[in-house]
């Protein structure tokens, strides 16, 4: 019996021990330009959704959204081999579309010997066409890991 405890013993010991606890990146590794769509009414500007909001990459005619109702932000990946990006932005199926162009220089980031590095991003310009966008403001030019809205754009 004495025995049959000591295996029991040994056996738990083995599998427990070997449990990681612990996570040694808690980083986020997500480094997106991000969007909040506005409203001008009067001098004011208030926040607002788009109705159905569909977006697509010009450069590689990939579909990033489509059709999302009522949408009052957006996340876009900017590409590090690149330093300006095109992106086709429509409101809702039967308004005109608009285009955005995002200039930016992209930088590397070690954020740790466990974590690796990130491409991040610093905008130097962004525009749109004006077929129903009024225009779009940079409030924050570094596109980083903390994800905090980089520019408003206001219809």
């Amino acid at each position: 019996m004495v025995r049959f405890c000591f295996i029991l013993t040994i056996l738990y010991l083995s599998f427990t021990s070997c449990t990681d606890s612990y996570s040694f990146c808690n980083e986020s590794k997500t480094v997106q330009f991000t969007s909040l769509f506005y409203k001008k009414v009067g001098t004011s500007e208030i926040t607002t959704t788009a109705p159905n909001l569909s977006i697509e990459d010009l450069s590689t005619g990939a579909l990033i959204f489509s059709g999302q109702p009522n949408i009052s932000s957006f996340s876009l990946s900017l590409n590090p081999l690149k330093d300006t990006m095109k992106f086709r932005l429509k409101l809702a199926p039967n308004l005109l579309p608009d285009t955005l162009t995002v200039i930016y220089s992209t930088q590397s980031k070690n954020l740790s010997a466990e974590c690796g590095v990130i491409s991040t991003h610093t905008i130097v310009k962004a525009y749109t066409t004006r077929n129903l966008l009024d225009t779009i403001k940079l409030t924050n030019p570094a596109v980083s890991n903390e994800n905090l809205p980089n520019s408003r754009i206001i219809f």
